[in-house]
């Protein structure tokens, strides 16, 4: 396994078990989705936190000045942690992998939804109860219109894809009419 991964997944890893033992595992994954979220929303703020010309101590008063009523205090510090040992630039890494952890222990999975047309929120309500069945898990949505599929949808997750659409079942027909 590559040294950068065994990193990531001993960063996340103790982070993780540490919010299970305090029972803050839904907090700090709430509040890490917040950093991660932010972190995409301004990319400058990882470029001066991984800058070798500032000196850990400023990058962490100002993360402790822009985070510290935003964010739990045990991940707050975990960040101080990244900074001091020079890690902080796995930072998305690692809140992705925490993320994983989360959703693994939850039952949780991400889902794509692709639809020819857009889904009323009602469509959306009942096709994600489906889902739910269907998979045995929750799951978070994502939702994409696709015009090419024609109609029906098309369910995309990490470990399944279901594929309901016209343009699926055309190409079907056509394989089979082709082999005959």
């Amino acid at each position: 396994m590559n040294k950068l991964i065994r990193i990531i997944n001993l960063y996340a890893n103790s982070l993780y078990e540490f919010s299970k033992e305090n029972n803050i595992q839904k907090e700090i994954f709430h509040d890490s989705m917040i950093l991660s979220d932010h972190l995409k929303k301004y990319p400058k703020m990882l470029l001066i936190l991984t800058s070798v010309r500032i000196k850990n101590n400023l990058k962490i008063d100002m993360v402790s000045e822009i985070y510290s009523h935003a964010i739990n205090k045990y991940l707050l510090n975990f960040i101080y942690i990244l900074i001091n040992n020079n890690k902080i630039f796995l930072v998305k890494k690692i809140l992705k992998q925490l993320k994983n952890y989360y959703y693994k222990d939850n039952n949780i999975q991400e889902v794509k939804i692709v639809s020819a047309k857009e889904l009323s929120d009602q469509e959306r309500d009942k096709l994600k109860i489906k889902i739910e069945n269907l998979f045995s898990t929750k799951i978070i949505p994502s939702y994409l219109v696709d015009e090419k599929i024609i109609g029906g949808i098309i369910v995309k997750s990490e470990f399944k894809l279901c594929d309901m659409s016209i343009i699926s079942k055309l190409q079907q027909m056509k394989k089979c009419m082709i082999a005959n």
